[in-house]
């Protein structure tokens, strides 16, 4: 084990702006961005010393760590768990410390950081400690499916062949990395039968891609959900219709921007839940992280404003 000794219990006291104070973990995940966060971390610790937070370092280990490592700062008296890493990493940070009254911090230091981008965290790293220091509390929505959690989308068919495969590209980041991971997994694919089922809505019909959002954005950067609010109890539902190469290709570009809800071959929703079957058990992409439920239908239902995220402040 390589973890500096834990938190020290404090109390969960706050700034006249609503922002934390009191001792705080961080959690770095030391692979996130294709190494990039273990080449970072000095300066992410040099950031947060000057900014004067009073915190305490571990390092994930493996998949599922950081889990364990959110329950066990907040178990002793951390205040603020901030996630140091990707997607990944802030979607393991949140599982472990959503139901505390902890606030999660993010330093982006992934390959995607929707997350991140959904909540409207700066990318660069004086941005983000300042929002650490000097922004506000918010409470955001999640998503549960069966017993597991989601913070900012999670996904079903073509989302997820693009998640998979962009572990592939390990010397690229960002949206180039998903853009190129979206181009070679068009080949191959093949729509999914599905019954979708929400409050005054029902599909039975071959669905190309299922995004269902509490963000707005997934795959670094693309727009899937670009109206969803984060803290208004509803997911933002993105169904895409059985597709051509051809026309995934044109409807592509759209979806960088936001632009594609309005196409004839989207349906979007606003619904507090969802239904989910299928012919074969449902594999599923929840903040990037694949999950095999072995389940042929899922039920998703919205826990409005249940997780504490340390925001920017306007």
């Amino acid at each position: 084990m390589n973890n500096e000794s834990p938190p020290t219990p404090g109390t969960a006291t706050t700034r006249r702006d609503g922002s934390p104070t009191g001792h705080a973990a961080l959690i770095i995940n030391p692979i996130a961005g294709n190494g990039l966060s273990a080449r970072r971390e000095p300066k992410v610790v040099e950031a947060l010393k000057e900014a004067g937070l009073n915190f305490t370092i571990f390092r994930t280990e493996a998949p599922g760590h950081a889990i364990e490592l959110a329950r066990h700062a907040v178990s002793q008296g951390a205040v603020m768990v901030i996630a140091g890493g990707g997607d990944g990493t802030a979607h393991e940070v949140a599982t472990g410390m959503w139901d505390s009254e902890a606030v999660l911090g993010v330093i982006p230091l992934g390959s995607g950081n929707d997350f991140a981008g959904s909540q409207g965290i700066p990318m660069d790293l004086d941005g983000a400690v300042a929002v650490l220091r000097e922004g506000r509390i918010r409470l955001s929505d999640i998503g549960q499916f069966d017993e597991r959690f989601f913070f900012n989308t999670l996904g079903i068919g073509f989302g997820v062949t693009v998640t998979i495969n962009s572990q592939s590209f390990k010397r690229l980041r960002g949206h180039l990395l998903y853009l190129m991971t979206v181009l070679k997994s068009l080949a191959g694919y093949h729509s999914l039968p599905l019954v979708l089922e929400a409050p005054g809505f029902q599909r039975d019909e071959l669905t190309y891609l299922l995004t269902v959002g509490i963000g707005t954005r997934e795959g670094g950067g693309f727009m899937i959900t670009p109206e969803a609010l984060l803290d208004d109890g509803l997911f933002d539902v993105c169904i895409v219709d059985d597709i051509s190469i051809p026309t995934a290709l044109r409807v592509l570009p759209k979806a960088t921007k936001g632009t594609h809800t309005n196409l004839p071959i989207v349906t979007m929703l606003k619904v507090p839940s969802l239904t989910i079957s299928a012919r074969e058990p449902i594999v599923v992409h929840a903040d990037g992280q694949i999950y095999d439920t072995g389940k042929k239908k899922l039920e998703c239902t919205c826990r409005p404003q249940s997780l504490r995220v340390q925001s920017p402040s306007s």
